[in-house]
């Protein structure tokens, strides 16, 4: 019967490797990219791991490095929207992002996050004056008016 209990829990904690490339990332200079990656090898005399533990270590590192910087693990209490309205804002104040904006999911397909999050994070854009739901117009336009 313990032994289940035991079992059960460890199957609730996510894997170790994902702790072990998290740590990793964290551990890699400035500016963060894939390329910057060290080796299976050196990866597994760092942890003192085996090969093929190091090798899945490698591939989550690199997949957290590939992911928009509001999807790398973050503090307790971030929230994910707030990442996206603060990429949505900078493409608004860079003008890089005019006019009508992509409906919400395809936004949600392109940040790799839910369409609830995009919702949010449209939402507080739309609070803060940067985008504007036009009457009678389909979709979310950029406010070319605000101050």
């Amino acid at each position: 019967m313990c032994d289940d209990v035991g079992r059960s829990e460890r199957t609730k904690r996510r894997p170790e490797y994902r702790d072990l490339a998290a740590d990793l990332v964290d551990r890699l200079p400035r500016p963060r990219s894939p390329e910057r990656v060290p080796a299976v090898g050196r990866i597994a005399r760092l942890y003192r791991i085996p090969v093929p533990t190091a090798e899945f270590v490698r591939r989550a590192a690199v997949t957290l490095l590939r992911r928009p910087p509001w999807l790398l693990p973050q503090p307790p209490g971030s929230v994910a929207w707030l990442g996206v309205a603060a990429d949505l804002r900078e493409r608004i104040e860079a003008r890089s992002l005019r006019g009508r904006i992509p409906g919400r999911r395809a936004l949600a397909e392109a940040y790799g996050v839910s369409f609830d999050v995009v919702n949010q994070a449209v939402e507080a854009l739309i609070e803060q004056h940067l985008l504007v739901v036009r009457p009678g117009s389909p979709g979310t336009y950029v406010n070319e008016e605000r101050p």
